[in-house]
């Protein structure tokens, strides 16, 4: 039963490595249900793992009580000194994050990236999904502009509410959003 765990946990993780390291080099990936399922049973393996392999100065005790134990310890260090924490907590996080869509639109997702907690605002990724895979085709920054004496001034730009969407098209260097206030706004991709 044990080694089948052992076996398990660590057939998922080089799934996962895997995948990471392709996304990075030719950003196209797993299917983003795909990984968050991934991530759940590596994560609840390794809860088992922890309860299962529990005895004392065990190499394989140790890494299993990495899972329980850094949640804790990021929440600790957050509560001493709010920066350090939030650096670890976006390591931490970062590793078991898997954007969900903002908006779908047939093979078409668009998703908002993730930075960390300290990270610049509304940067979104455009996604193409087919069966098991999603390739990342793009990304855009969504920003509100004022003008002021016919000049245009960013402000803090909000976030990209997908239930105000009513259409995307994606053409060449451009997405072009549609509101269902009937006001669209075209943004440059990356």
């Amino acid at each position: 039963m044990k080694t089948k765990l052992i076996k398990f946990h660590f057939i998922i993780l080089l799934i996962l490595v895997v995948n990471f390291i392709i996304t990075l080099s030719f950003d196209i990936g797993l299917n983003n249900y795909i990984k968050i399922g991934l991530k759940i049973l590596l994560y609840g393996s390794a809860l088992v793992g922890s309860v299962a392999f529990f005895k004392p100065f065990k190499f394989v005790t140790a890494y299993f009580s990495l899972y329980v134990i850094s949640p804790l310890l990021i929440f600790l260090a957050w509560l001493a000194d709010g920066i350090f924490g939030a650096i670890l907590a976006s390591v931490f996080v970062g590793i078991f994050y898997t954007s969900t869509p903002v908006y779908k639109q047939d093979n078409y997702e668009i998703h908002s990236a993730f930075k960390g907690f300290m990270g610049n605002c509304c940067r979104y990724e455009v996604y193409k999904n087919n069966f098991l895979f999603s390739k990342n085709t793009s990304t855009f920054a969504y920003t509100e502009y004022t003008t002021i004496n016919g000049e245009k001034v960013e402000e803090l730009a909000p976030f990209l509410d997908g239930s105000k969407i009513k259409n995307i098209k994606i053409e060449n260097d451009s997405i072009f959003i549609e509101f269902k206030d009937n006001s669209s706004r075209s943004f440059e991709l990356d």
